[in-house]
C-alpha cells in the first residue's frame, strides 16, 4: 500500500482523467499554484541536486553567520572581529564561490523554466544537459554578479564609516542599498534569459535591467515573497536550513522563472517569429 501511495505521489495518478484545453489555468497565479502541486517531489529531487551544486557558497555564508554572531556576542575576555571586516572578506570570497555555483544554477534555471511554462522536464537528465550547454557564460555571469555585491557591499561600508563624521554620506549610502536591491531584482531575469535565448553576457545584463525597470512593481512583489520564509526566523534556524535543504531554493526559484516567463511573454516573444505565447495558459488569457 505503501509503495502504491510512493508511486502516485511520484508519478501522478495513473486513473485521473487526461487534462483537457478546458482545465488549463486561468492565470499565471493559478499556473505557479498548478506546477507547485503537479510536480511537488520533483522540486525537492531538483532541490537537493542544487544543494550539491552550491555547496561552497552554503559553507562560506555559514561559516561567515558564526563569525558575525560571534562578533556580535563574544564570549569574556575575547576581542571580537570587526563585522565590517568579516562582511568584507565575505563577499571577496563569495565572487568565486558564485562563479563556481553558476552553471548549476543555469541548469536548475532550465528546468524550471521549462515546468512553468507546463512543460515536461528530466530533472537529472536536463540539469545536465543545460549545465554543460551554459556552463562558461553562467560561470562568468555568476562572477560578474558576485563581483557586483562586493563592490556594492565596500562602497556601502565605505559611506557608513565617512557618515560618522559627516550625515550627508547617508544618501550615497541609501543610493546604494537601493542599487543592491535592484541588481537583486535583476537576478530575477538574468539565469532565465541565459537559458532561454542565445545573449551575449552583455545583453543578458542590460536586458534584466530593463524587464527589473519595466516590471518593478511584480519585481518587487516577487522580491517580497522569496522573504516571507526568514519571517519565521523565530522559529530558529534549524527551521529554515531544513526548508532550503529540501525544498527552499527551487521554490524561490519557481517564483523568480515564473515572474522571468511572464515578461519575456510580453516584452520579448512576441517580437521573435513562431514562438509560441502564454504556454500552459488557457487560451483566453491575455497577460
Amino acid at each position: 500500500m505503501f509503495k502504491k501511495l510512493l508511486g502516485r505521489f511520484y508519478n501522478g495518478n495513473p486513473n485521473k482523467a487526461d487534462f483537457t484545453e478546458k482545465d488549463l489555468p486561468k492565470n499565471r497565479i493559478m499556473l505557479f499554484f498548478h506546477v507547485l502541486g503537479t510536480r511537488l517531489f520533483k522540486l525537492v529531487q531538483l532541490n537537493m541536486i542544487y544543494f550539491i551544486a552550491i555547496i561552497p557558497t552554503l559553507i562560506w555564508t555559514v561559516w561567515t553567520f558564526m563569525a558575525v554572531m560571534e562578533a556580535a556576542a563574544p564570549a569574556e575576555g575575547v576581542v571580537p572581529p570587526d563585522i565590517g571586516m568579516v562582511l568584507r572578506d565575505y563577499f571577496l570570497i563569495l565572487i568565486p564561490c558564485m562563479a563556481l555555483a553558476g552553471p548549476g544554477t543555469a541548469g536548475a534555471t532550465y528546468v524550471l523554466r521549462r515546468w512553468a511554462q507546463d512543460e515536461h522536464a528530466f530533472v537529472w537528465g536536463d540539469f545536465w544537459a543545460a549545465l554543460k550547454a551554459n556552463f562558461t557564460q553562467s560561470m562568468v555571469l555568476n562572477l560578474l554578479n558576485g563581483l557586483a555585491f562586493f563592490v556594492l557591499y565596500f562602497c556601502y561600508w565605505y559611506y557608513g564609516t565617512m557618515a560618522i563624521d559627516n550625515i550627508y554620506m547617508r544618501l550615497p549610502q541609501y543610493f546604494i542599498m537601493f542599487l543592491a536591491i535592484f541588481v537583486v531584482m535583476m537576478n530575477q531575469y538574468m539565469m532565465p534569459l541565459l537559458v532561454t535565448y542565445d545573449l551575449s553576457i552583455r545583453k543578458i545584463i542590460t536586458n534584466a535591467a530593463r524587464l527589473t525597470i519595466l516590471r518593478l512593481p511584480q519585481s518587487v512583489g516577487i522580491l517580497l515573497c522569496t522573504l516571507i520564509p526568514f519571517c519565521t526566523i523565530f522559529l530558529g534556524t534549524l527551521f529554515l536550513s531544513l526548508f532550503y535543504s529540501f525544498f527552499g531554493f527551487m521554490l524561490t526559484g519557481l517564483l523568480w522563472v515564473s515572474g522571468a516567463v511572464a515578461a519575456f511573454d510580453k516584452f520579448i516573444n512576441p517580437n521573435i517569429e513562431g514562438v509560441e505565447i502564454n504556454r500552459g495558459l488557457h487560451p483566453d488569457y491575455k497577460g
